[in-house]
């Protein structure tokens, strides 16, 4: 026998979106993935199917942040990379970032030396090198050191 709580709880019980039961639940995320920024992940994504502008404002605490929408358009689904990072120019076509600013809040060339723009070049090869390993559709990807050296800052904002 159950009890009424129990009852009630059960009879509306549905398999969440996001489970595994759904085939949705990717598990732990590696530490190696964790904390990559946003433009670091565009670089080591094996196919795109957006376009991204973004809108960033100077917050409450003096950082540009994500303010209001951001306008994603869908693309016709590029096809798998085998080179990873891409071209930078490649990002280039494919992501823009608009900066809100006034008299009193300029940008500077420091407003660019924050997230979410910044990529590290040690972030980006630890993540392929772990992908490659890990996952099997990576295992094809060729990694490109001669990209990231010449396309991407070894600490900064990509030109």
């Amino acid at each position: 026998l159950k009890c009424k709580q129990c009852i009630k709880k059960n009879a509306f019980i549905k398999v969440p979106l996001y489970s595994y039961a759904n085939h949705c639940w990717i598990g732990e995320v590696p530490l190696v993935l964790q904390g990559l920024s946003w433009l670091e992940e565009q670089c080591i994504a094996r196919a795109r199917a957006t376009r991204c502008v973004m809108k960033l404002q100077k917050g409450p605490k003096g950082q540009f942040a994500s303010h209001g929408n951001v306008c994603i358009f869908p693309q016709e689904p590029s096809s798998l990379a085998y080179v990873l990072p891409p071209p930078i120019n490649t990002l280039h076509d494919e992501n823009a970032v608009v900066f809100v600013a006034s008299a009193e809040n300029p940008v500077t060339k420091e407003t660019l030396d924050k997230p979410p723009l910044l990529v590290h070049q040690s972030r980006i090869l630890a993540a392929l090198d772990w992908l490659k390993e890990n996952n099997p559709l990576y295992q094809s990807v060729e990694i490109s050191h001669d990209i990231l050296t010449h396309d991407y800052p070894e600490d900064g904002v990509p030109p």
